[in-house]
This record gives structure tokens, C-alpha cells and sequence, in this order.
């Protein structure tokens, strides 16, 4: 036997040092790998867009990920190796060489045949079917089962892919108890708001046009569960209905403010629509190597400016980012002020010992003018300083910021570290702080940076 890859018109080979396996064409879609010598079934996964067949698999308790597509292997940021200690190399084997040879590099030349040999494999798919389920990055084999299997699926995968993922990993939203594939089937023949009602949303029209404005960024079963969450509130159903596009940035503001009754309240339609245009690309802002980037910053931030702003008393309703900067800044302003005309009250002393770039405020006078410089909202930690529940400090270097201190247990924490505009503190930033607080005392609790 050879490695290499393989499409005979029936069945695509994938025979390499450590991973053998079969993947029957459409409309089969069985697959078989070789484990202790034995052939077992198993479910590869797919993205028919990028031409990729993907295997996630253990061998002998040590995780493996094997990317079968050139795409991968230019593409810098992904890593598509077999993790194996001794070689670290990406695919054991060059094609047409016996499968028990030592590991070797992967060979550029032939990643347009192996790419060739996948891609006719692919297109034994009908036309239509390869195109709704490339909608959805996600577990396309099983989607592509169904679609084989259930009378008006490939329908509903074409016009409402959320709808139809959902369906699909039904018992992922909700508990379905026994179910049966005629269950199932005279689903599909339903409206759509009787299939969204049997997933646990609302049972009303407006659920299933929601879902249909679900983007591709959120076509994964953990972002629909968390969609119904918010559906299932009348204050998240109503704002939704009027969302054009639910992106994964909708999701993730949600996520963060959905507890929070008074912040859901400013929200309003308009600030949603603006913020899915904003930032149309949802891994950017949970992705560790994009986060320290300004747009992702930015997200935070307005995250951040709605907390800040919950005893804003002028109008409520938050029409768009412009308008919640806007009044960010009165809020701003109004505390700055408020304690500028007071008279100067002073600040518990600091436990700390002050460096020549990180110095203790020391009174309300100070705090103000912090403030208005750095122009965030410090201002309103006042009270909490006075009461000893936070500490604040003006650092001067590597970049000038504002650093707030609370202590738990018995040790110090980072509460918040932010530069101007309540922009976040870099890395380096973060680290001087941390050196600083190490060297204070062994009761010092190193902190992680909280920005990650």
C-alpha cells in the first residue's frame, strides 16, 4: 500500500503513515478508518468551499489534526499539523512512498494533485446540495446526511441555515426525548415557525425570520442556543426582529450586557445594526492573536461605555455609536465636575510604595483632573476610594494610563488598567504594572492580563 491520496470515482483514499481512511461518494457518505487493524466507521469532517476533508482523531491519548487541503498549508495562522513530538513535521510521508518510511517535510508540489483528487471527490455532490450546506462551516457531513436522508431539508438549509442546523442538533437546543425520522420528516412539511416552536423559540413568525438573518460567522449550534436565550426575552425578541443582520458581534454584546436589565433597556435596533457593520467579522474579537488590535479595542470599549453610563439621566435610548460616545462624555464630564466644585476630600493612604512612573491619587482634586485628561470615566471611583474598595494610580510609563487596584483575599488585583480614552493598556504596559506589584510584597497576587 502507498501513501498518498486518491479518488477512483467511487471512493477517496487517504492512506498516510499514521491516518488511513475511506470516504464513500455521495450519495453513500460512509467513511471507514483503519484503527488497530481494523476498519471502524467514523464522521470526517468537511468545508466544501475551501475543498477541505478534515479528520480530527487520537492516536494512542494524543490528539492529532489532520488538514487535507493546500489552503492550509500557506495559510500561516492555522497550524495543520500531526502533533508528534519527535518530528513536529506536518504530514509524514511523501505520495507514492511506502507508508512506513521515517516522517519527511510535505512537498508543495503536490498539494494541486491532492487538492484535485478532494475536490472531484466533492463535486459527486449535486450542485444545489454542495451549495446550501456550504452556508455552514460546521459538521457539513452530518448536514449533507440529512440532506440525503429528509425530504425538504436541502430547502430548508438553503433559505434558513440556522433554522436547519438547529433542527438538525435539536437535542443540543432542547430536550427531544424519542424522536423518529417520521418525527422529523413531517417537520420539514411545517411552517417555519412550528420547526423554531420545536426548538424551543417563540412559536411566531418573527422567530424564523430572525433566524434567517443569522450570518455565516454564526452558523455554529453553541451561537443558536445562545440566539434563543435571547429570543426567549420579550426585550431581545423585539430588538432582534429589527436587526438586518445577526453577526456574531451581536451575539457577543448580548452576551455581555443580557443580565443587565437597565443597559438592555438603551439598547435600540439602530445601535445593533450599526455595530454587525462595524465589525462584520466575529473572530476578531475572541481570537487571542487578533484581540490586541483597535478595532477589537474598540468593541470592548463600547461594552465598557454602557456600564459607565447606567445613571446617565438625560434620554435613554441609545441610538447609535456616535450617540453613546456622546453621552459617555457628559457622564464624563458631569463627575469630573462634580468633583472639581466639591471641596478636595482625601484618599485613604496608598499601602503601596509609589515608583517614578506609577504615583498614588491621593484626593478627589487629583481624581478630577485624571479624569479630565485621560478623559474615561476614573471620576466615578471616588466613593469607591474613600471606602478603601479601590486604590488609583497615575501611570507615567511605558505609556501613560490610569490603574485601578482592589484587594481580595488577602492579595491585590488588577482591576482596571486604561489609557486615554479608556483605550486598553498594552502588553508591555500591563507587565511594568505587574513588576511593580512584585515587588511590593510576597502577598502580591500577579494578575493575568485582563485584556486577553
Amino acid at each position: 500500500m502507498l501513501a498518498g491520496i486518491h479518488f477512483d470515482g467511487d471512493r477517496l483514499y487517504i492512506f498516510f503513515e499514521r491516518l488511513q481512511c475511506v470516504l464513500e461518494k455521495w450519495p453513500g457518505l460512509r467513511a471507514w478508518k483503519l484503527r488497530d487493524g481494523q476498519w471502524k466507521k467514523f464522521k470526517p469532517d468537511m468545508d466544501i468551499s475551501n475543498n477541505v476533508v478534515e479528520y480530527h482523531g487520537d492516536t494512542k491519548g494524543k490528539r492529532f489534526y489532520c488538514f487535507v487541503n493546500e489552503k492550509y498549508f500557506k495559510d500561516h495562522r492555522k497550524k495543520p499539523l500531526i502533533i508528534e513530538p519527535a518530528t513536529g513535521y506536518q504530514f509524514p510521508f511523501k505520495p507514492g512512498c511506502p507508508l512506513n518510511i521515517e516522517a519527511d517535510h510535505w512537498v508543495q508540489d503536490h498539494t494541486a494533485e491532492i487538492s484535485r483528487q478532494i475536490r472531484a471527490y466533492i463535486e459527486t455532490i449535486p450542485v444545489d446540495i454542495r451549495a446550501a450546506a456550504s452556508q455552514v462551516e460546521w459538521n457539513q457531513w452530518k448536514l449533507l446526511k440529512w440532506a440525503r436522508d429528509y425530504d425538504g431539508f436541502v430547502d430548508l438549509l438553503r433559505t434558513n441555515p440556522a433554522l436547519a442546523l438547529g433542527l438538525r442538533f435539536a437535542s443540543r437546543l432542547r430536550p427531544v426525548g424519542k424522536t423518529s425520522r417520521k418525527m422529523y420528516q413531517d417537520l420539514l412539511f411545517q411552517k417555519r415557525r412550528v420547526i423554531a416552536s420545536f426548538l424551543g423559540f417563540p412559536k411566531r413568525e418573527v422567530s424564523a425570520r430572525i433566524l434567517s438573518r443569522v450570518s455565516p460567522d454564526c452558523l455554529h449550534i453553541q451561537n443558536i442556543a445562545a440566539l434563543k436565550i435571547i429570543m426567549t426575552t420579550d426585550c431581545g425578541l423585539k430588538l432582534l426582529a429589527h436587526v438586518n443582520k445577526i453577526t456574531f458581534s451581536v451575539l457577543y454584546f448580548f452576551s455581555y450586557v443580557r443580565a443587565h436589565p437597565d443597559i438592555l433597556d438603551m439598547l435600540t435596533a439602530g445601535y445593533l445594526n450599526e455595530i454587525a457593520a462595524r465589525f462584520p467579522d466575529g473572530q476578531e474579537l475572541y481570537r487571542s492573536e487578533l484581540k490586541d488590535n483597535e478595532r477589537c479595542n474598540l468593541f470592548y470599549h463600547l461594552i465598557g461605555m454602557f456600564f459607565d453610563i447606567r445613571g446617565y439621566d438625560g434620554p435613554r435610548k441609545i441610538l447609535g455609536v456616535s450617540d453613546l460616545i456622546k453621552k459617555h462624555d457628559q457622564v464624563i464630564r458631569k463627575a469630573t465636575n462634580e468633583l472639581l466644585l466639591r471641596e478636595s476630600i482625601d484618599f485613604p493612604s496608598s499601602p503601596l510604595i509609589d515608583s517614578d512612573s506609577i504615583r498614588h491619587i491621593k484626593n478627589t482634586k487629583e481624581l478630577a483632573a485624571e479624569s479630565a485628561y485621560m478623559n474615561h470615566c476614573v471620576a466615578s471611583y471616588a466613593k469607591a476610594a474613600i471606602n478603601k474598595k479601590y486604590y488609583l494610580y497615575r501611570v507615567l510609563s511605558p505609556e501613560r494610563a490610569t490603574l485601578s487596584l482592589t484587594r481580595k483575599k488577602g492579595k491585590w488585583l488588577i482591576d482596571q488598567l486604561k489609557c486615554k480614552n479608556d483605550r486598553d493598556a498594552s502588553i508591555t504596559t500591563f507587565e511594568h504594572v505587574n513588576q511593580w506589584l512584585g515587588s511590593q510584597s510576597k502577598t502580591i497576587k500577579v494578575a493575568k492580563n485582563p485584556n486577553s
